[in-house]
């Protein structure tokens, strides 16, 4: 997931932020996430490296990926069968994105929000 920044560098959350992060749950029902298949566990703070940008100055592809509403995921193009509340703590880094998405530096699930199935066809 490659995230197009509204701002030029990482801001710092100044209280925690709600996003909403897909998920795929796998057969022993555990979550993964739908790009990169790094495992997820609900109330399990994950950290990440912020950044670099791609060779685009305004593309931010390392960070914890997520979006800002419950209707940002549900629109979501990417295949994914789980939609989990997810906080960023205070005093993480992160950017925002311009199709409503954050990608941060530290986020942890809060619970699983939705049950989905949404493949495209894929």
């Amino acid at each position: 997931m490659c995230l197009t920044a509204i701002h030029p560098e990482p801001k710092t959350a100044d209280k925690d932020i709600v996003c909403y992060k897909l998920l795929l749950q796998t057969s022993d029902g555990n979550f993964t996430s739908i790009v990169r298949n790094y495992p997820w566990s609900i109330h399990e703070p994950v950290e990440s490296k912020l950044g670099p940008r791609s060779l685009r100055f305004d593309e931010v592809e390392e960070g914890l990926h997520a979006y800002m509403t419950l209707e940002a995921a549900e629109k979501s193009t990417f295949c994914f069968d789980r939609i989990a509340k997810a906080v960023v703590p205070k005093g993480s880094r992160y950017y925002l994105g311009t199709n409503d998405e954050i990608a941060a530096d530290h986020m942890e699930l809060t619970k699983v929000h939705r049950r989905l199935y949404k493949n495209h066809g894929i």
